[in-house]
C-alpha cells in the first residue's frame, strides 16, 4: 500500500511521490494494491483524510502487510504522535517500508529508535536553517539590499517616465545614464485600503479570522501576492501587526546621494518614519 503526504503541490506532485514509492516497493519485491495521498495538508493526524482512509482500508484488509512511504515523517506527525501509527502497525502486523531507512518493523524497537533519532536530527537542522535565514534576512533588510513587499493597504509610489507613462508599484527602470531608478516613497494603496478598513470593522463586530478570509475571497479581493483566496493566518497576521496599530516606526531612513546611491540614516527622536 502506498501513502504520500506533502505540503506544497508545486514542489512535489502526487505523481512524483507515487513514482518513488513504486520504486521502493519494486526493490523490496512488494506489490502495491492501493494508493493514498494527502496533498497540501499539515502533519496533524486528525486533518489528514487520506491517512484516515488508509487506516480504514487496513482494518478491512488484514492481508495487507506493508505501508510504503518516502520517509517515516511523511506518515507520522512527528515523534510525539508516532505512537498511534506504531500501535496500529503492531496490532495489524504491518511493516513500514521507507526510501531512507528501508523496512521498519514496528515491533522491532531498535529500528523505531533509529527512525526517531533521524526525525529529531532533521527537526534540529530545520530549526537551525530557519534561524539562520531569519538573521540573514533581517540584516539584509537593515542594510538595504533586500526590498520587502509593502504591507497590505500600502504601496511604493509608482514611478513616472519623462513622457508621463506611469509604472506600477514596486517597478523600477534604468535611465539614460545607466542609473537604476526606483521609488522610495511609501503611500496608501487606493484599492487595498478600503478592504483593509473592512477587515478591522468586521473584526470589531466579532467576526473570526476564518469568516473574514471567506468574505474577502467571496468579494474578489486579491491578496498582496495576487492570490484569489485568503487564508485565516494571513488575516490574523494583518489584524495583529503593530504597523496598523500605530506602534511600529522606522528606526532608519533611506537617503540618496547626488549620484543616486542610497545610504541609511538614523531617524531623529520623535520622527515616526
Amino acid at each position: 500500500m502506498d501513502y504520500s503526504r506533502f505540503w506544497d503541490e508545486k514542489r512535489e506532485s502526487i505523481t512524483e511521490k507515487h513514482g518513488i514509492n513504486r520504486e521502493v516497493a519494486a526493490d523490496a519485491e512488494v506489490h502495491l494494491v492501493r494508493f493514498f495521498a494527502d496533498p497540501d495538508v499539515s502533519r496533524v493526524l486528525s486533518d489528514r483524510p487520506g491517512l484516515n482512509e488508509m487506516v480504514e482500508y487496513l482494518e478491512a484488509h488484514r492481508e495487507v502487510g506493508f505501508i510504503v512511504v518516502n520517509k517515516l515523517d511523511r506518515l507520522t506527525a512527528g515523534v510525539s504522535q508516532r505512537s498511534q501509527i506504531v500501535a496500529l502497525c503492531q496490532r495489524l502486523r504491518v511493516t513500514i517500508l521507507t526510501e531512507d531507512i528501508g523496512a521498519i518493523d514496528p515491533c522491532y524497537d531498535d529500528k523505531m529508535h533509529e527512525a526517531d533519532q533521524g526525525a529529531v536530527a532533521v527537526k534540529g537542522e530545520v530549526l537551525k536553517v530557519r534561524r539562520r535565514v531569519r538573521r540573514n534576512l533581517r540584516q539584509k533588510v537593515i542594510g538595504g539590499t533586500v526590498a520587502m513587499r509593502p504591507a497590505f493597504g500600502t504601496r511604493m509610489k509608482p514611478l513616472t517616465f519623462p513622457d508621463g507613462t506611469e509604472l506600477p508599484s514596486g517597478a523600477r527602470y534604468v535611465d539614460r545614464s545607466g542609473r537604476i531608478v526606483r521609488s522610495g516613497v511609501l503611500e496608501v494603496h487606493p484599492t487595498e485600503l478600503p478592504s483593509l478598513v473592512k477587515m478591522f470593522e468586521w473584526a470589531d463586530q466579532g467576526a473570526t479570522s476564518e469568516s473574514i478570509a471567506r468574505r474577502l475571497t467571496a468579494e474578489g479581493v486579491k491578496t498582496k501576492s495576487g492570490k484569489d483566496a485568503w487564508s485565516p493566518n494571513s488575516v490574523r497576521g494583518i489584524l495583529s501587526t503593530p504597523l496598523y496599530k500605530g506602534k511600529m516606526r522606522g528606526v532608519q531612513a533611506t537617503k540618496r546621494y547626488g549620484d543616486g546611491r542610497t545610504y541609511l540614516e538614523v531617524r531623529p527622536k520623535g520622527d515616526p518614519g
